[in-house]
């Protein structure tokens, strides 16, 4: 588990991490979740690295502003569009749905 507040997570480099292992991630393109948890997490992150003094990258922005154009987890005709939901219980079991 990391915090927020964490500097080291906001370098340039840790940015691009982020993005590949996260929000670029093959398992998030097979299982995406719900276009507003990944708005909320960037907008956070972001959030932090502008905090931190960091620059926030310019492929986070692009990745944010791809997530504005879905407002809502519905397709063009107005149809649920499928996302997942990934729990963690304290005893360590992960749970998706």
């Amino acid at each position: 588990c990391w915090s927020w507040s964490d500097e080291t997570l906001t370098t340039p480099q840790m940015q691009a991490e982020v993005l590949r292992t996260v929000i670029d991630h093959a398992i998030c393109a097979q299982y995406p979740p719900a276009p507003s948890y990944t708005r909320h997490f960037l907008k956070k992150y972001m959030a932090a690295c502008e905090r931190a003094g960091q620059e926030v990258d310019g492929d986070l922005y692009v990745s944010y502003a791809e997530t504005m154009a879905s407002p809502s987890a519905v397709d063009d005709a107005g149809a649920a569009v499928a996302s997942h939901r990934t729990y963690l219980a304290a005893s360590g079991l992960c749970v998706t749905l």
